[in-house]
């Protein structure tokens, strides 16, 4: 097994691309709360794609790079974004900020988290979030008037106020597959978000995901709820984010805690080759907007 510090060494091209890349996402199987709230759209490639009825899907569009929140404010406000960062500076209990030097050239963004839960920065730090929340301007006024969120002394917030800000309605961690290998107990029981390649599909119930920048590959077995795996082809090679809760792989109170039913020769195969290993129990997959040249 790889020592982590090599683990970081080698996974820091996805790091600088896709850490702080802002995707904007229309998942293939969504998680109960649907909303209203319009999804950021941004402009059709400007390569002839042939004929189109009606829009190409959020996640067939180009990226909306991290900047564009910062820059394009005002074209984003009230639209829904998702971004995948490295959280930078605790404001106070309900704010954080986030940047990254590639990509922000050294901005911060704020990040309000309006999920209802508390959220505590990530050990290591340098641990990645994905943040799924409404862009707006930061003013604590119109947060406590819209959202009910009192956040406190405005001074804290004084070179926040009116610049960009993401009111988070969802914070994960976002570990790769690598990552999650080489220490595994720091994210059981959570729920965090997964970016990865689609490596093995051993059905509709059960797939791999492995990151594929990396040499020495630690597979992360992921099984679909019976609620979700019929609602979405899974195919092989397909870049997605993959969310829910990590467990480790005891098949008894898998089967036991959602309901799943293996067919035997599959359930012996999986128990065979993962038993005691993470496993991640999804709650939603995505496509991933990460464009194939950030592989």
């Amino acid at each position: 097994m790889m020592t982590l510090n090599k683990y970081h060494n080698r996974k820091r091209s996805w790091s600088i691309r896709g850490s702080a890349i802002t995707v904007v996402l229309t998942a293939l199987l969504l998680p109960a709360c649907a909303n209203n709230e319009q999804q950021a759209t941004t402009p059709e490639p400007t390569a002839d794609t042939g004929a189109s009825t009606g829009s190409k899907p959020v996640a067939e569009k180009e990226n909306i790079t991290a900047p564009e929140v910062s820059q394009k404010t005002d074209a984003l406000i009230g639209k829904l974004v998702t971004i995948r960062s490295q959280p930078i500076n605790r404001v106070s209990d309900n704010v954080f900020t986030i940047t990254d030097r590639e990509v922000f050239s050294g901005e911060r963004i704020a990040v309000v988290n309006n999920t209802g839960k508390p959220v505590n920065l990530p050990e290591p730090q340098d641990a990645r979030l994905q943040i799924t929340g409404t862009v707006a301007k930061f003013n604590t006024n119109a947060i406590k008037q819209e959202y009910g969120l009192d956040l406190g002394q405005q001074d804290v917030y004084r070179e926040y106020e009116n610049k960009p800000a993401i009111i988070a309605r969802s914070i994960a961690l976002a570990p790769v597959p690598g990552e999650i290998a080489e220490n595994p107990k720091t994210y059981y029981n959570k729920v965090i978000a997964v970016p990865a390649d689609i490596a093995r599909v051993y059905g509709p119930s059960a797939f791999t995901l492995e990151d594929d920048t990396l040499l020495g590959n630690n597979p992360l077995l992921v099984l679909v709820t019976n609620q979700l795996k019929d609602k979405a082809p899974i195919t092989q090679g397909e870049k997605i984010v993959a969310t829910g809760t990590l467990r480790p792989f005891v098949i008894a109170e898998l089967e036991r805690d959602y309901s799943f039913t293996f067919d035997p020769q599959l359930r012996k195969q999986l128990e065979a080759d993962y038993n005691t290993k993470p496993v991640l129990v999804v709650e939603g997959i995505y496509p991933s907007a990460l464009p194939q040249s950030a592989k």
